[in-house]
């Protein structure tokens, strides 16, 4: 069963940290309180392409802030706009985020060299593409929401392992996101935590922290 962001209260103790996406999602929600159940969330989905191309694709929670940030230092590729790795800089871990396209740095003659995801970033993203995870296999791998179908994620992966990399975090939907070999690949280490996050509605999102 899906848990949602409609379904998240944040705490007290957290109400202070550095989080806009966060906060502006939670915002979004209490202002379509007159609407219930799918009503709310068909609504709400209305400005999820909005919120990703400023954000990032996944709403990152304390919870899953702090968990992620328990693995530092970190190194994560295809980082978009560096809002993950802006968060848990803030919490203090220590992060090199990745991205082949960075957002904001695109030629204004070339089209093709623009993210399509993104308008900007949050964070230092370094240009670079998923062989970087092999130059620094003594942090940990995270990989949030990688393209689907794309052999990105499996590359990145693969290059971690075989330069010794030893822990690999995971966000997204394994059915849209990264693909077979990628899955297969991380099947093969010891799942150390597998959790549901507070997704967008209808969003199968999971967190999973795995071990070589």
């Amino acid at each position: 069963m899906t848990q949602s962001i409609l379904n998240y209260r944040l705490s007290e103790r957290d109400r202070g940290m550095f989080n806009p996406y966060l906060h502006e999602v939670l915002d979004a929600i209490e202002s379509l309180r007159g609407s219930t159940g799918d009503e709310l969330a068909f609504e709400l989905l209305k400005r999820r392409d909005e919120f990703t191309s400023r954000f990032a694709f996944s709403i990152p929670t304390p919870e899953t802030l702090r968990l992620v940030g328990a693995h530092s230092p970190l190194v994560e590729i295809g980082a978009g706009s560096g809002y993950w790795a802006a968060c848990l800089t803030k919490m203090g871990a220590d992060i090199i985020a990745y991205d082949l396209r960075v957002p904001g740095e695109e030629s204004p003659w070339d089209w093709r060299s623009s993210n399509q995801w993104f308008d900007d970033t949050w964070f230092p993203v370094e240009e670079g593409d998923e062989t970087e995870a092999e130059r620094h296999a003594g942090r940990s791998l995270f990989l949030c929401w990688p393209p689907p179908e794309d052999g990105m994620a499996f590359r990145a992966l693969k290059s971690y392992l075989d330069a010794g990399g030893a822990t690999v975090i995971y966000i997204g939907n394994p059915e849209s996101s990264g693909d077979g070999a990628f899955h297969r690949e991380l099947a093969r280490m010891k799942a150390a935590h597998i959790a549901r996050t507070f997704s967008w509605p209808f969003v199968n999102e999971i967190v999973s922290v795995h071990l070589a």
